[in-house]
């Protein structure tokens, strides 16, 4: 199983609009390896992902100036509720709970610092023996046994599970 991280599926979703090249050609590349796992059942996000995904829409509508700019965040909102439809959301269990607060132990006891939101999806991934999808690896490599790929990575990967 692969679990995505909010910037793993901010920069699937944006992949049409991306103007860096490379950018834009490893997004296009992940969200066509996304649509054949998700119809295997193999792409996941947290709950955390998918409340962080639509407080971001949300926000920006909320700062948008336009009835224009307004439109096309509706639309996007719409856009990021039709990415998560074909994505397992991962629900909170207590046992992510409690491996939640070993890990946030363990961290703070190492003297390193990482956001409770971020520690939370990293957990839910450990729980699972998912791979966590991201490129934020500085963050979540505080976190001991975490398997991670990056959105390259994940572009390129074959058949495995």
């Amino acid at each position: 199983m692969y679990l995505l991280d909010t910037a793993a599926c901010k920069t699937i979703i944006r992949a049409n609009v991306l103007e860096d090249p490379l950018e834009k050609a490893i997004a296009v590349e992940a969200r066509e390896k996304l649509k054949k796992l998700a119809e295997k059942r193999l792409i996941a996000v947290s709950f955390i992902t998918e409340a962080e995904l639509l407080f971001s829409v949300l926000k920006k509508i909320k700062e948008a100036k336009s009835e224009q700019a307004i439109m096309e965040l509706f639309k996007l909102k719409w856009g990021v509720k039709l990415f998560l439809s074909g994505i397992n959301v991962l629900r909170n269990t207590a046992k992510d709970s409690e491996h939640y607060a070993a890990k946030m132990a363990e961290i703070w006891s190492n003297n390193e610092k990482i956001d409770p939101c971020s520690c939370f999806i990293a957990v839910q991934a450990l729980t699972r023996n998912a791979y966590l999808v991201t490129d934020n690896t500085d963050e979540f490599s505080k976190v001991s046994g975490l398997k991670t790929l990056t959105l390259e990575e994940f572009s390129r990967i074959t058949s495995r599970s």
